[in-house]
């Protein structure tokens, strides 16, 4: 048998640039190098003057021999030796270089031939001071490892545009969001609202491999940017010191059935003829009469509009629809309420037939937080909670903790045209 030879250090074939495209990099490591995908190295242009920095993208074997199927010959260690001549083959792909201004610059020249190419230092980095923001979010990564050093940080200035985390299951998208709003709580240059179904950004939880993490509680820098409201027991929130969250009979408006129901054409029509009442109207009038026999001739509760407005609807369709109502009560009874505070809309007695019209909708639309079709109101609270004072709206973090699967799933808040619209869970 023959002995394997041994690898010089010092090899002047290895670690040097041979590639000769500006697109992709090729150069050649000792057999037993140690390289992954993704890893970031540096190639230093001593001819230019200039520093380049490449990721990893491919390993193949290679070798010297001219015989291209020397690997594969029987009894191939007596004639051929694992030295200088086999080798790894490395393709990396450019990112960027720094000339002699200190500036990064896209990858528009080549470096030399034979560049020195190496693996960075934290200092190699410093460049990216420069341009990193004040929202961290984590470390630079280089193949199976990070750059502990290298701080990688987004601008809060930009926190306005639209932002999108995607990444396949167990890829680190829960734990970049637990960083990025520990940081918007310790900044505290912009309001932030979490909508937590399984309360793992509030305490922690367990991770996709099982690991226990922790939660924003447990981050003290930041505390005081943080406010969570939570549906669950008195007895969770007093532990971790969460307040409750809740959401009046008036944040509720018929619409929101669409989202929880297939609805006949009838049931439709019932819905639209009472989108713009109050929540507690048409929850008060759905609890007070039996469906079975309602008639709108003798109603002679406080709400003649609706009851008139109902007329001509059949009993089985109006029967649905309040047990519709009752189910979605019944549901969400943890945190929807009849009264939350004393803003309540104009709650006058109309005419029969008379449903809400257009200078109160409008009267309600001109009130901050209230909304004729959605739920501001609860929202503006909320943000008076969470930020101490209308004027700081954008200098806290709030996250809302249910522990209650099927409240949250079908629990959410969207803007439209400067309004705040909830939608309340149905079936699970």
């Amino acid at each position: 048998m023959m002995s394997l030879i041994d690898i010089d250090g010092d090899d002047a074939s290895k670690y040097r640039l041979i590639g000769d495209r500006v697109l992709s990099y090729r150069f050649a490591v000792p057999h037993d190098a140690e390289l992954y995908l993704g890893d970031i190295l540096k190639i230093t242009d001593s001819v230019k003057g200039l520093t380049f920095f490449a990721k990893v993208s491919d390993l193949l074997h290679d070798c010297n021999f001219s015989d291209p199927k020397w690997d594969t010959r029987p009894h191939t260690e007596h004639f051929y030796g694992i030295g200088e001549d086999v080798f790894i083959l490395v393709e990396a792909v450019p990112l960027g270089y720094i000339g002699e201004d200190g500036e990064f610059r896209k990858p528009r020249t080549i470096p030399a031939k034979f560049s020195r190419v190496e693996r960075p230092e934290s200092q190699d980095f410093a460049f990216l001071r420069q341009v990193m923001g004040d929202i961290e979010v984590g470390v630079m990564k280089t193949g199976q490892g990070v750059l502990k050093d290298v701080r990688v940080a987004l601008h809060s200035a930009v926190m306005r545009q639209h932002m999108g985390v995607f990444a396949t299951t167990g890829m680190g998208k829960s734990n970049f969001m637990k960083v990025f709003c520990a940081s918007c709580m310790r900044v505290r240059e912009f309001g932030l609202l979490i909508v937590d179904p399984h309360g793992e950004y509030v305490a922690g939880g367990r991770s996709s491999s099982g690991e226990s993490t922790r939660g924003l509680l447990h981050y003290q820098a930041g505390r005081d940017g943080l406010a969570v409201f939570s549906t669950r027991s008195e007895q969770y929130r007093k532990k971790y010191h969460l307040d409750q969250l809740f959401l009046d009979y008036d944040d509720f408006r018929m619409p929101d059935l669409l989202l929880l129901y297939e609805h006949s054409p009838p049931q439709r029509e019932v819905v639209e003829m009472l989108e713009s009442v109050p929540g507690s109207d048409v929850i008060d009038f759905f609890q007070g009469i039996d469906a079975a026999t309602f008639d709108a001739d003798t109603y002679s509760g406080p709400h003649r509009g609706i009851a008139r407005g109902l007329k001509n609807f059949s009993a089985s369709t109006l029967a649905v629809m309040q047990r519709r109502i009752a189910g979605m009560l019944n549901r969400n009874r943890g945190f929807f309420r009849r009264q939350g505070d004393e803003q309540k809309p104009d709650r006058r007695h109309r005419a029969p037939g008379e449903l809400a019209d257009d200078s109160e909708t409008r009267g309600l639309q001109r009130r901050p937080g209230v909304d004729p079709a959605g739920a501001g109101r609860k929202i503006m609270s909320l943000s008076r909670e969470v930020c101490s004072s209308a004027t700081a709206v954008a200098t806290r973090s709030a996250t809302v903790g249910d522990g209650r699967a099927e409240v949250s799933k079908g629990h959410s808040t969207s803007q439209h045209e400067g309004r705040a619209e909830h939608q309340l869970q149905g079936p699970t």
